[in-house]
């Protein structure tokens, strides 16, 4: 198996989401400066800078894999990778309408049926 096919060690999985089963969303933990590249800037103060923006922020904006708000848009936007290519779904006015649009298309290309949800 190659690199990409293993995706990120779960142990840096660990170290870098949180999730909350009630809500069935992952959140984004506090960093360590250990995990950043000192370069123009030290580690701790690029450390500092992400845990105020980011930590304690949910890890995907829509709370469903494969949708996000695309900002210069004003819309939701649905996709899904297979076999390490990007598929666009479309842009849609609701959220809703962009989770079903997700959805119908990990049917389509025969995910699990809880690709991308909470494992129990």
């Amino acid at each position: 198996m190659t690199e990409r096919e293993e995706g990120m060690p779960i142990e840096l999985l660990n170290q870098l989401l949180r999730l909350d089963r009630e809500a069935g969303q992952l959140f984004w933990k506090a960093r360590k400066p250990s995990l950043f590249r000192s370069g123009k800037r030290p580690a701790e103060h690029v450390c500092a800078n992400w845990n105020s923006r980011y930590a304690g922020t949910p890890a995907l904006s829509s709370g469903s894999l494969g949708v996000n708000f695309h900002k210069a848009r004003n819309k939701w936007q649905a996709s899904i990778t297979v076999n390490y290519r990007a598929i666009h779904l479309g842009f849609f006015l609701t959220r809703e309408e962009a989770i079903k649009a997700r959805k119908d298309a990990q049917k389509r290309y025969g995910f699990h049926s809880n690709h991308g949800g909470v494992a129990s």
